[in-house]
């Protein structure tokens, strides 16, 4: 798995020099060492080269082109090489954004961070749960939890067993409640007449029509 690394401007050159035999590319171009000429060479050597260009100018402190910062393993750095990799320059992201880059882009663009959000979260979730107060109350019952409305709350009739006997032959409904009566209440205006039981006399006469 590849790895890029941009080198940070100036960068340390040590006393005593160094070579890395590692594969990698930069600006398009393959190199096979990374070779630090220390302090104690000469000014004209010392630096950073890769195979033999080299890249940076340990007495201006300045790289030799901007290019030259940016660079890609084929495999990741290990050991020494690592280790001056990680205090003179940063690793890149998948992205292809360096970690104190991206804190930088971060910071400048307020890109939303993560307590940023959660706070949002939790602002919104609060709004949320106060969008029916619970202290609304249906039928006097509050909505704190759960209620159940039986049929006096909302003033109906009770789903309730109607049973039969021998001696309860008509059920009808009188003034809004259910009634119960015998053969004669089949002539009354106001009840829904049954089944007369044997040997009932013979119904009222209908009234004459108007």
């Amino acid at each position: 798995m590849s790895e890029t690394w941009v080198w940070n401007e100036p960068i340390y050159i040590p006393y005593n020099s160094d070579t890395f035999d590692i594969n990698f590319v930069c600006d398009n171009v393959e190199y096979n060492k990374i070779y630090i000429g220390g302090e104690e060479l000469p000014a004209t050597v010392a630096g950073l080269f890769y195979d033999s260009t080299r890249v940076y100018d340990s007495s201006s402190q300045t790289w030799v082109r901007n290019e030259y910062k940016t660079i890609t393993f084929a495999t990741p750095p290990t050991g020494d090489l690592l280790t001056y990799l990680q205090a003179n320059a940063v690793k890149q992201s998948a992205g292809g954004m360096g970690l104190k880059n991206l804190s930088s882009y971060n910071q400048d663009l307020s890109i939303p961070r993560k307590k940023d959000l959660d706070a949002l979260e939790t602002n919104v979730q609060t709004q949320l749960n106060n969008k029916v107060p619970t202290t609304r109350t249906v039928n006097n019952k509050a909505l704190s939890s759960n209620i159940t409305l039986t049929a006096s709350d909302v003033d109906a009739i009770p789903n309730v067993p109607v049973t039969t006997t021998n001696n309860l032959d008509m059920l009808m409904v009188v003034d809004g409640n259910w009634q119960t009566d015998h053969g004669a209440a089949r002539c009354r205006n106001s009840g829904r007449p049954g089944r007369p039981p044997p040997g009932t006399p013979a119904p009222c006469p209908r009234p004459p029509a108007r």
